[in-house]
């Protein structure tokens, strides 16, 4: 999912430079986020690329739960996860890509917003601006990103901001604008049926 994904970034030079404690919050995010095994997100994403000097902005939806099942819509493009297949369909080249979820491993980058303790442990946490935020770093080395922050609303521990570096060098930056716990979703989301006259392409 590369660049669309959770990339986002802005203004991290905007936030007070109070340094990071211990994690006294992280172990009720944990609960919070187990109370619930689905969430609805809308989120506007920013890539700052040094590089390049531009900033991309892209806005999306997901649909997400346990077990690696998700569903992110983004302009021309959705990305599918019944837990077992992936689907990458792209409605400009009116083509769709299957794979295996065990072959490209079950991480995905939605599990920064919705479940981050999964692979990520808590190095430190500090207040900003009403908020609270963590500094997450990843357990296994192989985990990408390593590190990234993720801040909440102490009421709920909404999640209302996830801040990253990706494999390109680049910031980036995503913004919750809406977040919702739900018990259950439909598991039509979960999956995909190619329309007429696309492309399928099984990854071998």
């Amino acid at each position: 999912m590369g660049k669309i994904f959770l990339p986002v970034v802005v203004a991290l030079c905007l936030l007070p430079l109070s340094a990071f404690g211990d994690c006294p919050n992280f172990e009720k995010v944990r609960k919070s986020y187990g109370e619930k095994p689905y969430v609805t997100v809308d989120f506007r994403q920013l890539t700052h690329s040094d590089l390049f000097a531009s900033t991309d902005t892209v806005a999306g939806k997901i649909w997400a739960g346990w077990g690696g099942r998700f569903r992110l819509s983004l302009p021309h493009q959705l990305l599918v996860s019944n837990g077992t297949l992936f689907w990458s369909y792209s409605d400009e080249n009116k083509q769709v890509l299957i794979d295996s979820v065990a072959r490209r491993g079950k991480w995905n980058p939605l599990v920064l917003l919705y479940d981050p303790q999964r692979l990520y442990s808590c190095k430190g946490e500090k207040k900003s601006g009403g908020r609270i935020e963590f500094d997450l770093t990843a357990n296994d080395t192989l985990t990408a990103p390593r590190s990234f922050q993720l801040q909440v609303v102490p009421d709920g521990f909404v999640p209302q901001r996830v801040s990253y570096g990706d494999d390109n060098d680049s910031q980036v930056e995503v913004y919750i604008t809406d977040f919702a716990r739900k018990a259950a979703l439909p598991d039509s989301l979960f999956e995909f049926h190619a329309p007429k006259g696309v492309e399928v392409i099984l990854v071998p």
